[in-house]
């Protein structure tokens, strides 16, 4: 799917005022958040909702911006980014299991086992929830048909990456603890 160059507040606020605005001196819709343009335009009956509207859709994106902004990102990349399943899974992977250490940390009274287990049970539940909610928000609408089989596949991807994870930590375990217990002689120690 090819996304051409955007930000959020120009997706999410269209390029021409409301017919029912009738605007001075050609201002430009981008100065709906000028508390100054406000003065300079007559609203007709029925268009004030409209403007708020606008309006609120302006700070969202501007917010929505600035946080892609903190952390490196823009809608503009987001056009160029490989959607496929592999490509989306291979991103959640990443970004989940880069959690581990943390939660390591975070929970130092469990066992290596014990601690595996848990952060398993934690982002596979994540993941599960992520997924049912935005699979709720998208029922009804006419690209839920289209989605549901790329997010099935997604999830079916994702969720084979987590078992070889969660496997390969658990054979670096019993790896550990079977070094533990051989002598520097090589003889194993009872």
């Amino acid at each position: 799917m090819k996304v051409t160059s955007f930000s959020a507040q120009t997706y999410l606020v269209s390029n021409k005022v409301d017919q029912d605005l009738a605007v001075k001196d050609s201002k430009t819709p981008e100065k709906l958040t000028d508390k100054s343009f406000f003065d300079e335009v007559t609203i007709s009956q029925g268009a004030q909702l409209r403007v708020v509207q606008e309006n609120l859709g302006v700070e969202i994106a501007r917010e929505l911006d600035s946080s892609l902004a903190n952390l490196g990102l823009s809608l503009d990349t987001a056009g160029q980014m490989d959607w496929s399943p592999e490509s989306v899974a291979d991103r959640i992977f990443s970004f989940t299991t880069s959690f581990f250490g943390t939660y390591r940390a975070q929970n130092p009274e469990l066992s290596d086992e014990e601690a595996i287990n848990g952060f398993e049970e934690l982002v596979r539940g994540a993941t599960q929830r992520g997924y049912e909610q935005a699979m709720g928000a998208l029922e009804g609408s006419e690209i839920s048909e289209e989605v549901k089989p790329v997010a099935g596949e997604t999830m079916e991807i994702l969720m084979k990456k987590y078992d070889e994870y969660f496997n390969k930590l658990r054979e670096q375990k019993a790896a550990a603890d079977g070094q533990e217990n051989v002598a520097a002689d090589g003889n194993k120690l009872s």
